[in-house]
Formats: structure tokens, sequence, C-alpha cells
């Protein structure tokens, strides 16, 4: 029999190292706690796995306008061949009645040392510009200090009513050409001539950028754009050609068969009218019929009959376009619903508007000749038309003259900016070309409301 002393010993020191392995586990957790922790997204089993690349994105890549320095490119011409229109009906018709009353202040004449062909109100309204053989140039509303701006290489060109919104003209201008058939030397066959205006200074011109095709019957439709048309013949090849401030081609247009047209001031919309056609209609246009077309969308719109006449001759304002039709000339909504119509024959879609909308001006110049070559005689007229009134005025004289003799026939009514004159050619019928007497050369009236 073992002694007992040796039994308690072993039990005291297995009680200890019991003590000193739970002391050991105390401390290991402890220090396991104040581990940084790492946290697994993914499932386990994923984690030894091959990395799945990402999708590729078929959509373009993002584009960004261009920085202030690049310059954009020219655009490309339009070609738009326009769908069968819709008629307009329930047409409104009133007409102008004619009155005795001269609605015209005192006379005011305007001499000239030489003939002048055509004439314009400069936009600033305080010049006169106009054209005496080839020569171009600007004068004081009284025709004081005449100053030539341009002298061209051949025959003057067309001076047109462009009804400009800033100060700026645009002028048609055709180059001679070399025995070979091209322009000279630094001169496109055609362009426009940039004359800018500024009150009180001489005007300014430089000579525009080269032109595809120089558009005729010019209108600004807003302060940095006009408009107009431009015929390459009897094949449908139509233009509406728009420029920007500076002569620069912003777009073209092909109106198949316009043979004249205006768009609408502020845009949107284009007031026309067709030609007679020498080959099938590619667009379902007749001849000689009127047509709203709206650029935007379009959408075309048949004011007149087919074949019943057309036109295209906005206000400043919007409001009314001219046309002529089987019921003579009329002015027309800008929606085609309301006709008023001007009770004379001599009247013309020609006829020029006063800036302020209220007035039109046209001329009837006729010549007799019984044999069809000599003239005897010609009369000469100039009508006003107040259109808030809607009357009619006859303010000329209607003088008749032998080509011997001298008389004050009116010719190119021009209404000042201000719509306070109305201002026309004296025509000589010994002029060539239809062109000014030499003494007075324009004539200033002041219409009464």
């Amino acid at each position: 029999m073992q002694p007992k002393p040796r039994q308690n010993k072993n039990t005291a020191l297995l009680r200890a190292l019991l003590l000193a392995s739970m002391a050991a586990l105390v401390i290991w957790v402890a220090l396991a706690a104040q581990r940084p922790r790492k946290t697994v997204d993914v499932p386990a089993q994923s984690r030894d796995a091959a990395q799945v690349p990402a999708p590729v994105s078929t959509e373009p890549p993002p584009t960004f306008p261009p920085s202030p320095t690049e310059v954009a490119p020219p655009p490309t011409p339009t070609v738009k061949i326009w769908p069968t229109p819709v008629q307009i009906r329930d047409i409104t018709v009133s007409a102008m009645s004619t009155t005795s009353e001269v609605g015209v202040g005192q006379k005011t004449t305007v001499n000239s040392a030489v003939p002048i062909s055509h004439f314009i109100w400069a936009p600033t309204g305080d010049k006169l510009v106009y054209l005496t053989g080839n020569k171009l140039y600007w004068c004081n509303p009284d025709g004081s200090n005449p100053t030539l701006i341009v002298q061209y290489d051949e025959g003057d060109d067309e001076l047109e009513e462009q009804m400009p919104m800033g100060n700026t003209l645009l002028i048609r201008h055709i180059g001679r050409l070399l025995p070979g058939g091209g322009p000279p030397p630094g001169r496109a066959p055609s362009h426009l001539d940039v004359i800018r205006f500024t009150p009180g200074q001489p005007p300014t011109l430089q000579e525009g950028p080269d032109l595809p095709h120089a558009p005729m019957q010019l209108r600004w439709w807003s302060p940095t754009r006009a408009s107009g048309v431009w015929q390459a013949g009897s094949e449908g090849g139509e233009l509406l050609v728009t420029v920007d401030q500076d002569g620069r081609l912003v777009d073209e247009v092909n109106i198949p068969y316009m043979v004249e047209g205006q768009v609408r001031p502020g845009g949107g919309w284009l007031a026309y009218s067709t030609n007679y056609q020498v080959t099938n209609p590619i667009d379902g246009s007749s001849p000689n019929t009127g047509y709203l077309l709206n650029l935007n969308t379009g959408q075309r719109l048949q004011v007149t009959q087919a074949g019943g006449g057309g036109g295209g001759n906005w206000s400043p304002d919007g409001n009314w376009f001219l046309i002529s039709s089987n019921l003579g000339i009329a002015l027309v909504s800008a929606d085609g619903h309301q006709w008023v119509t001007i009770p004379d024959p001599a009247a013309s879609i020609d006829a020029v508007w006063s800036p302020n909308s209220r007035y039109l001006a046209y001329a009837e110049v006729n010549d007799q000749s019984p044999d069809g070559h000599v003239i005897t005689s010609w009369t000469g007229k100039v009508h006003i038309v107040n259109v808030p009134q809607r009357k009619v005025t006859d303010v000329s004289d209607g003088k008749s003259a032998a080509p011997s003799t001298d008389s004050e026939i009116m010719w190119q009514p021009k209404w000042s900016r201000d719509s306070s004159l109305i201002s026309f050619l004296s025509f000589d019928p010994r002029c060539p070309f239809e062109c000014s007497k030499l003494s007075p050369a324009i004539i200033h009236m002041a219409p009464t409301p």
C-alpha cells in the first residue's frame, strides 16, 4: 500500500496544468479579437475561380460638340420632293374699294446728273443706293453727296427690295466671263456682294464667297438669314437658296418648278408658285399654282386652284402674302383662308410692302405701240393700297407723253425704312432699259394715314 501524500501531489500537478491551459485559451481569444477581420463577398467555392471579364458595351462612344476653335463643315445641299398638297377650302373673299382721295403729302425731288436704272433705300434709312450703268452709288435721301461704292465689270443687275432686318444688303452679281468661258482671275462666276451700313458713315463692301447658285428674289426673314430663288430651267431643278449675313451658303432645297416664292418673316413657311412644265411633274405640282409649304415638316397646302395663279410676297409682319389668281390680285392671310382682292387690273404681285405692313405700292407703266415697234406714248401711275382701311389710291397724274417730250412717269416704287415716304423713279421713256430722267431722278411723297 502506497503512501497517501504522493497521490495528493499528483492531483495538485494536474490541477495546475488545467488552470494554465485555461489561462492560455483566454489569452489567445483576447488576442484574436484584436486582429483585423477580412470580409469575403463571394462564396468560398468561387475564391480560386478565374476572374470573369466585364461585358463589352454595344453602344457607340459618346460624341462631343466641337471646341469653339473648330470650324463646322459647310452644309450639304438638301433635295426634297414634297407630298401631294392639301387643298385649302372655305376661303373668305372680300374686296378693297377705290378712292379719289390723293392721300399723299407734298412732293420732294432728288436730282441726278446721270440716268438711274434701279434704286433702293439703305437699311439704316439715311441713305439711298442706286445703279447707273455699271456703277453702284450711295447718296443722302435728298440726293447730296453721291459716292461710288463699286464699279462692276459689265452692265448693272437689278436692285431688289430685300426688306432687310439688319444693317446688310446682299447684291447679286454675275461676273463677266472671259472668251474661254471662265471668270476673270479672283472673280467667281456668281456671288453676292455684301454691303454694310452704319448710320452717319459711308457703307462698306466686301465680296462674298463663291456660291454654286447665286439666288434672285432675295428676302430677309431673320436678321441673319435671307432666302432667294435659283432656277435651273424647265426641268424642275429650282432651288430655295438660303444664305447668312455674310453671303455664305446655309442651305439649298429643291422646290420643283418654283418660279417665285418667299419665306415668311420668322421662317417656317414658304409661299410660292409653280411655272409651266415641259416634262411630267415629279412631285404632283400643277403649273401656275400657288402653294404654302412648311419647311420643317414638309406639309404642303394648295392655295389656288390648279392653274389658277400664284405668288408669294409676304408682308413684313408675316400676316399676309400676295398672290395672283382668277380673282385678280389678292391679299391672303397666313393660314390661306382669308382673301382680300384688289380691284385693279394693273395691280401686281410685285407690289412693295411698307416696312410697317400698313401700305402696298405698285406701279403701272403701259406703252402704246400701234405698229408693235414704235412707242408713241407712255402712261405711268403709282397706286397706294391702305391695307387696314381697304382702300386703293392713285397718287400720280397718269400723264402721257410722246418720246420727244419730257414727263414725270412714275416707276419702281420703294418705301423708306420708317414707312414715312414712298419713293419712285421719274421714268423717261426715251431712256434705254426704263431708266430715270436726268432731273429729277427720284421723287419722294409722304402718305397720309
